[in-house]
């Protein structure tokens, strides 16, 4: 009778056991689906996504923003930050989206009567939070000038020094307190996910959106509009300020 009593309980500690093994079997299998879901997510991917736009602005177009990639080195002169700042700083975070329509330009001109009169598409809202860097170089400006009016037999020396001195007092102040936050609106596709089946949603140009300055301005923290309005202080060349400050 015993050894029957034995036998039943082992019966039942197997079946135990092999039900708490495929409870855990499951979990792990919830827990990677879920993960799997949270970085193919639409709204993930297309944050993550925006990042190779920063990368692009660094090193594709770095010819194009020099000035405020100097402007950005002078600031953070210290190479433990370096000009990759601009990069690793951005971040981007997906407020919402909805449909909207455009005139068809093919409308016109369609003798076929094929083309509708509208076209159909999808806004993203962007929010991209970067340092200020259009205070801090406003800033600069300002004081230079000042300097200069004040100090009217300063050399071209003096006056280059004094502006890139007060560019990296002013990083060392917007580095810990300003932070520029901008909302950008651009297109959502959707593109198959490259281990196959799916899609996810990426950015690309709105119809009427022929370039990327005003994301590029919301990632150099809107230095690119802030140079168009606010002039270099007079007599200074940035190229020889570098120099001048040992930055190469």
């Amino acid at each position: 009778m015993k050894e029957k009593i034995k036998k039943i309980f082992e019966i039942i500690g197997e079946k135990i056991s092999f039900s708490i093994i495929m409870i855990i079997v499951f979990i792990i299998l919830f827990i990677f689906s879920s993960i799997i879901d949270f970085i193919f997510d639409s709204d993930f991917y297309l944050e993550k996504s925006l990042d190779g736009f920063g990368y692009n602005i660094l090193f594709n177009e770095k010819d194009k923003y020099i000035e405020e990639r100097d402007i950005i080195e002078l600031m953070c002169s210290d190479k433990s930050y370096d000009v990759t700042v601009i990069f690793n700083k951005p971040t981007y975070k997906y407020i919402k989206s909805w449909q909207f329509k455009y005139k068809n330009p093919e409308y016109e001109d369609d003798k076929t009567g094929v083309a509708s009169e509208y076209n159909y598409d999808i806004k993203a809202m962007l929010e991209v939070t970067s340092y200020d860097y259009s205070f801090a170089y406003k800033n600069a400006v300002k004081v230079t000038n000042k300097y200069i009016e004040e100090n009217e037999n300063a050399s071209k020396e003096e006056i280059e020094k004094y502006f890139a001195n007060r560019l990296e007092y002013e990083w060392k102040y917007i580095k810990k307190n300003n932070i520029k936050k901008s909302i950008y609106i651009y297109r959502m596709e959707g593109h198959n996910r490259s281990y196959g089946g799916g899609t996810v949603d990426c950015v690309t140009f709105l119809p009427y959106q022929n370039n990327n300055e005003d994301l590029e301005n919301a990632v150099f923290g809107g230095l690119v509009e802030e140079m168009d309005r606010t002039k270099l202080p007079e007599g200074v060349d940035l190229e020889e300020t570098l120099q001048l400050m040992g930055i190469e």
